[in-house]
C-alpha cells in the first residue's frame, strides 16, 4: 500500500493526450474496438495468463504423484541436496544454508518437496537472467519478433513435459530452463507493446486513450487468471482427483495433460493471436516518427 502510494505521488506523464481532446467514453471504446494491435494483445492477454494458473496449480501435482520420487532423489544427491550422516556430523556453511532454506533431503524426507522447489528456483532463476536480453533483442529484432519466437518456445518445451516419462527428472530440469529462456524477454515485451498499442490508436484515431488501454489489457489479465482457475479445479475433477485416486492411471495422464498439453496449446492460441499484432518493427519507427512530428506541431500551436 505505501508503495501504492509513493508510485501515484511520484510517477508522472510522458505522453499526454492531445490539449483539444475531450474525454468520451463511447468514443475510445469505438476506438480500441478498431485496434487490432489491441484486440491481438487482450486475447493474447487472456490465454498466457490462463496458462500460468493451469501451469502452476497443476505442477505440485505433477511433481509430488507423477514424478518418480527415486529418480528424482538421484538427481538431488547428484547435485549435493541429500544428507548424509557425515553431513549431519559436520555441516558446512553451505549445508547449513541449504538446510535453513528447507533444500535438504534427508534419508526419511520425501524428495517431491524439495525437488519441486529446486525446478520453480531453477525456472524462475532462468526466466530473471533472460529477461534482461529483451531490450537488446528487441533493438535487433522488433518487439513482435522477439515476443512472437519466445511465445512459440515456450509452447513448445512446455508441451514437451507431455511426453516425458516419470524418470526423466533431468529432462524436466533442461525443459525447464529453455522454457525460462524463451518465456524471460516476453515478460517486459508484453507491457511495452501494451504502450505501442495506445501509440497504435493515436496514429489512426488522433486520440490518446493510454490509461484505458492498460486498464483494459489488466482485465484481460485477471480474467485469464480467474479462467485459470476455474479450468484447473474443472479438469481435477473431470479426472475424479482425490487423495485416494491421485496415484491411479487416468490421474496421472491428467496431470501430465494439464502440466505439458495444455499449457502448450494456450500459448500456441497466443502466437496465432500474433499475427494480427500490425505493429512490426518497421511500422513502430513510422508510427514514433509521425507522432513526435504530430506533438510537436500541436505543442507550438
Amino acid at each position: 500500500m505505501v508503495f501504492f502510494i509513493i508510485t501515484f505521488l511520484s510517477v508522472k506523464e510522458r505522453v499526454n493526450p492531445p490539449k483539444e481532446q475531450k474525454q468520451d467514453f463511447w468514443k475510445d471504446v469505438s476506438n480500441l474496438r478498431k485496434n487490432r494491435p489491441w484486440v491481438a494483445m487482450f486475447v493474447m492477454a487472456i490465454f498466457v495468463f490462463t496458462t500460468l494458473t493451469v501451469r502452476g496449480s497443476s505442477e505440485y501435482y505433477y511433481f509430488t504423484y507423477y514424478v518418480d520420487g527415486d529418480a528424482l532423489a538421484s538427481l538431488l544427491a547428484d547435485v549435493g541436496l541429500f544428507t548424509s550422516s557425515t553431513h549431519e556430523a559436520s555441516p558446512s556453511l553451505t549445508f547449513k544454508a541449504l538446510d535453513t532454506l528447507g533444500l535438504i533431503v534427508r534419508p526419511e524426507s520425501d524428495p517431491s518437496k524439495v525437488g519441486f522447489s529446486l525446478f520453480n528456483m531453477v525456472g524462475t532463476f532462468t526466466t530473471i537472467l533472460c529477461v534482461m536480453t529483451a531490450k537488446p533483442l528487441a533493438r535487433a529484432f522488433g518487439k513482435k519478433a522477439v515476443f512472437t519466437v519466445g511465445l512459440a518456445g515456450t509452447a513448445l518445451f512446455e508441451g514437451m513435459f507431455f511426453f516425458l516419462d516419470s524418470t526423466s527428472v533431468e529432462a524436466m530440469f533442461l525443459l525447464t530452463i529453455l522454457s525460462g529462456m524463451c518465456n524471460g524477454p516476453t515478460i517486459p515485451l508484453l507491457w511495452a507493446m501494451i504502450a505501442d498499442t495506445a501509440d497504435y490508436g493515436e496514429w489512426k484515431s488522433e486520440r490518446r486513450a493510454t490509461g484505458f488501454v492498460f486498464a483494459s489489457i489488466v482485465f484481460a489479465l485477471k480474467g485469464g487468471l480467474g479462467i485459470g482457475g476455474a479450468l484447473t479445479g474443472g479438469l481435477l475433477a473431470f479426472y475424479g482427483y482425490t487423495p485416494e485416486t491421485a496415484t491411479e492411471p487416468q490421474m496421472l495422464m491428467g496431470f501430465r495433460i494439464m502440466v505439458g498439453l495444455i499449457p502448450g496449446a494456450l500459448i500456441l492460441f497466443s502466437v496465432i493471436c500474433m499475427l494480427y499484432y500490425l505493429i512490426t518493427k518497421r511500422i513502430e519507427l513510422q508510427m514514433e516518427k509521425e507522432l513526435d512530428a504530430r506533438r510537436l506541431s500541436q505543442s507550438k500551436h
